[in-house]
């Protein structure tokens, strides 16, 4: 069974060390690297590092160390061809075994591929397309900088029913493909037609910063589709298993040992904006065990920051018991009525906010001043 060095290659470049590491071992930054205690030997003091730059750990304690196939053999007892192939299945990596097959894309890597394509489209409507200004507008609006929607890969689908059929076909990129990614429709008659126009994109990322779907707000009154249209679910992305942020609040996240979770796109780009990056969004979701065992690889310290409507309240109580499952440590932030995140902090500012997580509750006082308002404490008929 022989796997080429190109592969080998690809799947190496896909896995990011201190993702794979972070699985297993809590690790927190410090300089340039992570360190935590060793998980080749009994240590009190951290003296196991991993190197973002370099892909390699090593361990100053008993001298272990290699690059990402390595520490799972040596954590997990398995052979090198094991690791590849387990890492291969984590980052949807296809292998060949066969030499005499020649080699080509995954199936996985040619979606990614299209979705990188595309997302690039939407990014040039909104910022240098003249129909974008109808976009440019609403984040202008919005306060949102040029800065952060090109950092974000925010764009724009331009109106009309074939204007990303166009250029999928411009491109030479197949329509089947788009259609099961959910980018482009067909109606009864066999007719293709785009499925988010004129509408604001946002692309949503995999951890390793990979686009794996998009989410389209309507912008225009005549639009009949519900407020967002939101990409299906593929062989590259799983709703419940994507947390929209993460790629770019991980190193945050790690180093302040803390994320603060939200509910929507606009929520965590003003947050990120105005300097506070250790966020995530659940984007329209109830928060998932698969989302909470992504967060887990990170941190075991979060702050649920949901609106104060019924929803949101609801939202949270179902979040702190998943959390509490995995055994993070759930504090609760309240904003003040009518806020949310995006209103809030483009209003009062960084410090304003960083003073309401400050004040965040344990979540036995929230769940206690929220059963309590229910009435429950005083009639015992009523169950929680």
């Amino acid at each position: 069974m022989r796997i080429s060095e190109s592969k080998i290659e690809e799947i190496r470049n896909a896995a990011n060390i201190v993702d794979v590491v972070s699985e297993y071992v809590q690790l927190r930054k410090r300089g340039r690297n992570y360190i935590g205690l060793c998980p080749f030997h009994s240590e009190k003091t951290p003296s196991f590092t991993v190197s973002d730059e370099k892909q390699i750990y090593h361990c100053f304690g008993c001298h272990n160390g290699g690059n990402v196939f390595k520490f799972l053999m040596e954590y997990k007892k398995i052979s090198f061809i094991e690791a590849v192939q387990e890492l291969a299945e984590q980052f949807g990596i296809e292998l060949n075994y066969d030499d005499s097959v020649p080699e080509g894309q995954s199936e996985q890597e040619i979606l990614f591929d299209i979705n990188t394509e595309v997302a690039r489209y939407f990014s040039n409507n909104l910022l240098n397309d003249g129909e974008g200004q109808i976009a440019r507008d609403y984040f202008q609006k919005r306060n949102i900088k040029v800065q952060t929607m090109r950092a974000f890969g925010l764009g724009y689908a331009l109106n009309g029913w074939e204007n990303l059929v166009s250029f999928l076909k411009q491109k030479n990129i197949d329509l089947e493909k788009a259609l099961q990614l959910g980018l482009i429709g067909r109606n009864k008659d066999g007719r293709v037609y785009d499925k988010l126009a004129g509408r604001i994109i946002f692309p949503i990322f995999s951890p390793n910063g990979r686009v794996v779907a998009f989410a389209g707000r309507k912008l225009r009154e005549d639009d009949t589709g519900g407020k967002y249209i939101n990409s299906p679910e593929s062989i590259i992305y799983v709703k419940g298993r994507i947390l929209y942020g993460l790629s770019f609040a991980k190193d945050e996240i790690r180093k302040l040992d803390k994320a603060i979770i939200v509910e929507g796109y606009m929520d965590l780009i003003s947050l990120y904006q105005a300097g506070i990056k250790n966020v995530v969004a659940v984007s329209g979701t109830a928060l998932t065990d698969d989302q909470a065992q992504l967060l887990s690889r990170y941190t075991k310290n979060v702050v649920l920051l949901f609106d104060a409507d019924t929803a949101g309240i609801s939202a949270s109580m179902r979040s702190i018991e998943i959390l509490l499952r995995k055994d993070f440590d759930v504090k609760i932030a309240t904003l003040p009525s009518g806020e949310d995140p995006d209103s809030f902090v483009n209003k009062y500012g960084k410090d304003e906010f960083e003073e309401v997580i400050k004040r965040s509750e344990n979540f036995l006082e929230y769940q206690t001043a929220y059963y309590e308002k229910q009435g429950m404490f005083n009639d015992p008929t009523k169950a929680a």
